[in-house]
């Protein structure tokens, strides 16, 4: 009995140590970085004067291209905000909402 005990210990503590010690892997960093289209390269090639143009140009609209991105994101997460902090009231030990948090609960069903 008592070794049995001790066999069932040792084997939860093994499991629970190496469910603990095991971890998620992390996050890879992804840097995005500004590319200029082949047929850029080839007018740049060709036209030194026009190289710097070329570059700034390519340059500008990939930033315009990360803004609209930044804009896309940030009111996706204005609206996840407002998901989250908008919350419906039940009645105290029911499960029946209250009428008047129906629209609040419609408008969640609409955004998921």
């Amino acid at each position: 009995m008592k070794r049995n005990l001790i066999i069932v210990t040792l084997l939860i503590f093994a499991f629970s140590s190496i469910f603990l010690l095991s971890s998620c892997a992390k996050k890879q960093v992804v840097k995005e970085e500004i590319h200029v289209a082949p047929e850029e390269v080839a007018k740049v090639e060709e036209a030194p004067a026009v190289k710097e143009e070329a570059v700034e140009a390519a340059k500008e609209t990939k930033l315009e291209q990360l803004e609209e991105i930044d804009e896309a994101k940030a009111l996706k997460e204005r609206r996840v905000a407002k998901f989250e902090a908008e919350a419906i009231y039940f009645d105290f030990d029911k499960s029946f909402i209250k009428p008047e948090q129906r629209p609040n609960l419609e408008e969640k069903a609409n955004f998921l």
